[in-house]
């Protein structure tokens, strides 16, 4: 079975009306073309931004808002516009389960619709009929990388993470750790004090995430080659696997970070179950028996399981390790 690596082989998966792209996106040309110039200005302080709207008359609308809101008016802009077209594209549409690659046809298959909380418009997702995965939205999985990675850099200028120190070191001590041990935390964010704590504590701890880490610190890694390189005795996450453009070969880089047979590691999350749908950055929830395949698929089993309600908030965590059969 093949499952796309590369961001321009994912696209073949994904069936594309080329006219009506084309359409859409010289709609988009205008708003692209003020969200860059607010997005290169919004640094320089308000005041450069608001004289440079003045002298602008296309920006006059936009005045009174403050650099934040201009962006996210004009994101959410953006989004409207996509939508419009996207509604038609997708109307009879089919593609595969990033999970157990079976076929969706968006017309027979069981549709979820939520808002994005986020500016991010109307959010369409697809239950798989095989594995049950639910999918999307189409939208952001049919983007393009340096589209996607824009996307995320302009969410991030505007939005923050809440604070989930905690979380992430409860997830962490299921681990077991020792403090000779080599640890991950995969998608750390900036917005924790997680990794600075534990290291603090004396346990060695890097981070990883290529998109809203702040500063120059050693063991802040942002670049995948380097991240391929190391191994790890373990590796956890809280709140990302719902995020993964690719959770098949995620996961199959997960396994390959695992420094051995002994080497575990652990993911928490809500989207096991269908929750926390609001936003367009959530694209795959693990629903049916989902996760079983995708361990299936990359060798890897998963060995135990916790659910709580953490500070009014569900929480749910999986252990996974290499399959044990695999190993004898």
């Amino acid at each position: 079975m093949k499952y796309f690596q590369k961001w321009s082989e994912r696209r073949t998966i994904m069936k594309m009306d080329s006219r009506l792209i084309n359409i859409r996106n010289k709609s988009l040309s205008p708003v692209l073309e003020k969200l860059d110039a607010i997005q290169q200005l919004q640094y320089q302080g308000n005041d450069t931004i608001a004289t440079f709207i003045k002298e602008n008359q296309n920006y006059k609308l936009l005045y009174e808002q403050s650099a934040k809101d201009k962006l996210s008016a004009l994101i959410e802009q953006r989004w409207k516009i996509i939508d419009s077209f996207d509604s038609i594209r997708f109307n009879n549409y089919e593609f595969k389960c990033q999970i157990c690659n079976g076929n969706i046809d968006t017309l027979t298959a069981k549709k979820y619709h939520s808002e994005c909380i986020f500016k991010g418009g109307t959010l369409i997702r697809f239950e798989c009929p095989h594995c049950g995965c639910i999918i999307g939205p189409l939208k952001m999985l049919t983007l393009d990388k340096d589209t996607f990675d824009l996307d995320y850099s302009q969410h991030y200028s505007i939005f923050s993470e809440g604070d989930t120190t905690e979380d992430e070191k409860f997830t962490f001590y299921q681990l077991n750790p020792q403090k000779d041990k080599c640890y991950l935390n995969y998608g750390c964010g900036s917005w924790s004090r997680t990794i600075d704590e534990l290291r603090a504590d004396g346990y060695d701890v890097y981070g990883y995430d290529p998109y809203s880490c702040k500063g120059d610190r050693s063991y802040i890694i942002k670049s995948i080659d380097e991240l391929k390189e190391m191994r790890f005795d373990g590796i956890f996450s809280n709140n990302v696997l719902e995020h993964l453009i690719d959770p098949i070969n995620t996961f199959l880089l997960f396994k390959q970070l695992l420094k051995d047979d002994n080497s575990k590691m652990i993911h928490s999350t809500p989207c096991y179950e269908y929750l926390y749908e609001y936003t367009r950055f959530h694209l795959f929830f693990y629903t049916g028996k989902s996760l079983e395949v995708l361990c299936e698929q990359v060798g890897l089993e998963s060995y135990g399981r916790h659910d709580e309600i953490r500070n009014n908030n569900k929480y749910t965590s999986f252990l996974f390790r290499k399959k044990q059969s695999a190993l004898t």
